[in-house]
């Protein structure tokens, strides 16, 4: 019988201003300093997030395979919260 799938729920104080911090997440083309799986290869736009509804693609890599994951942003409240759900793109566009 397969294992049932686990929440995993990780949360950290960082000693920084809101602000800082959400300008940070908001800007995809800083995602790779973060990245704590080593997926994220880079932005394929590179402009800030600054609403619902905007979009952003990066290119990301696993498992030997290169490929773009679509992020649509779905709440966004300045430097206060921002969440965006992803969704994969065609692989075959996912440039090196």
């Amino acid at each position: 019988m397969p294992e049932a799938s686990k929440r995993v729920e990780v949360s950290r104080r960082i000693e920084a201003p809101a602000t800082l911090i959400f300008e940070i997440v908001a800007n995809p083309q800083r995602h790779v300093e973060f990245d704590g799986s080593d997926m994220v290869r880079g932005v394929v736009q590179d402009r800030p997030i600054s609403d619902v509804g905007d979009t952003f693609t990066m290119r990301m890599h696993r498992l030997g395979d290169d490929y773009l994951m679509i992020n649509y942003v779905v709440e966004f409240e300045p430097d206060r919260r921002i969440f965006w759900e992803p969704a994969p793109g065609d692989p075959s566009r996912a440039e090196k």
